[in-house]
């Protein structure tokens, strides 16, 4: 499909934050163009869950009854020891009952959420061109022209860069992408950098009766986190008689990690870091690792010179973390939405309702950056292999969060509640 000389709003990139913000101006019939370099399945991101902030801010795309009759409603987090004896235990139904419609967190495949975000985006008339890379993006007197790898052009008043974090938006518009804590460029691969292998797997019958089927088994201990997160699943593949799960395990700095972890190797970590009663894995659907690194992007909206223009961030484009406290893809499916109400701010009122937007959303993105590397800092160092230190720390921990008002201050910086008085 060819494209247009000019599109008012150009969105790079059909992950959550790109589909988010376009499945919004789509619902205020907005026109826009969705470029996305992969074909159509290709995603292979491993978010797993969705909180009640993020689920209060898609509610105006008109697809979160659909999204929540497919996952799983997660009523509590508990985290264990080595002996698989709880250290922390936060009810979020009951801490955040009272406060939204969506008291849980929704246990659900990135994959599956993008799924239905595209399914309702077609539903408004909404359309992906897919394969269609961008190379950079240039300030001209006569616009921002988006310029791809296939050599075609498109002219725009608004570039959103929903493109994750190492590609070409954000370069071209020369903003800084930053680790917070050592102002070092994000994108750069250090021999320091804390590993995560990650892979769908489905476990055999029967499992072990100390593994959950409706909240996530996570364990803290010597060798670092170690998560199983059960999920629904329309588009990850295998035996029927299988229980889907999503596996995360932190691994030290330096220690070798297959590209794609295969049975094997998984097992191995499952028989070394799971249930006390072994899981049997039955399938791989997929194996990846990830590397640990923190970015925070030093302006969410740029006003550039030349054009008049704006370059929009959003999502990985904007900030990247740890993995730990699953707030990534709620950060961006947030940003999407709440850049799209910017973008439908009267043009006179344009530049603040951006300037707010870049306030309010680095904050979030600021806040979850600190909690995530404070985690896996704290459990992947040095201090957390002695066990006489994570005795100790295990012990005050029990103390601290039996404090009254202190798991419902948890739940609620969790949920992402504690953003909403902010926008």
């Amino acid at each position: 499909m060819s494209l247009p000389a000019w599109a008012d709003i150009v969105i790079v990139g059909a992950g959550p934050a790109g589909l988010a913000c376009a499945l919004f101006l789509a619902a205020h019939k907005v026109p826009f163009l969705l470029l996305d370099a992969l074909p159509e399945g290709q995603n292979q991101s491993r978010a797993s869950v969705v909180h009640a902030y993020a689920l209060e801010q898609l509610e105006a795309l008109g697809c979160v009854e659909e999204l929540v009759a497919q996952g799983i409603k997660m009523s509590e987090l508990v985290s264990l020891d080595t002996d698989e004896q709880p250290i922390t235990r936060v009810a979020l139904t009951s801490a955040l009952a009272k406060y939204t419609r969506y008291p849980f967190g929704l246990l659900i495949a990135q994959c599956d959420v993008e799924a239905i975000l595209i399914k309702r985006l077609r539903e408004l008339g909404g359309v992906i061109h897919r394969e269609r890379r961008v190379a950079r993006v240039e300030d001209s007197p006569d616009g921002l022209i988006v310029i791809l790898e296939d050599g075609a052009s498109v002219r725009a008043q608004y570039v959103v860069a929903a493109d994750g974090s190492k590609l070409q938006v954000r370069a071209s518009a020369n903003i800084p992408f930053l680790n917070p804590s050592t102002g070092k460029p994000a994108t750069e691969a250090s021999p320091t950098d804390v590993q995560f292998v990650l892979a769908d797997i489905f476990l055999r019958e029967p499992l072990p009766r100390t593994l959950p089927t409706t909240r996530i088994w996570a364990r803290f201990d010597h060798h670092g986190i170690t998560l199983l997160i059960p999920i629904v699943s329309s588009i990850i593949k295998g035996p029927a008689q299988g229980h889907l799960y999503r596996f995360a395990g932190s691994l030290p700095p330096g220690t070798p990690v297959p590209h794609a972890p295969d049975a094997a190797y998984l097992q191995a970590m499952l028989n070394e870091r799971g249930p006390a009663e072994h899981a049997k894995l039955l399938h791989v659907a997929s194996g990846s690792r990830y590397r640990v690194r923190s970015g925070l992007a030093a302006q969410f909206a740029k006003h550039m010179p030349q054009s008049g223009g704006w370059v929009l961030l959003c999502g990985d484009a904007a900030h990247i973390h740890s993995p730990a406290g699953g707030q990534g893809m709620n950060l961006g499916l947030c940003d999407g939405v709440l850049l799209g109400r910017a973008l439908l701010a009267e043009r006179e009122d344009q530049t603040a309702a951006f300037e707010r937007y870049n306030k309010t959303r680095r904050v979030a993105a600021t806040g979850v950056i600190t909690m995530a590397g404070r985690m896996t800092s704290l459990y992947v160092g040095w201090f957390w292999r002695t066990r006489i230190a994570r005795t100790v720390f295990n012990f005050f921990m029990r103390i601290f969060m039996a404090i009254p008002g202190i798991r419902g201050a948890v739940a609620w910086r969790i949920s992402g509640l504690v953003y909403r008085d902010s926008v």
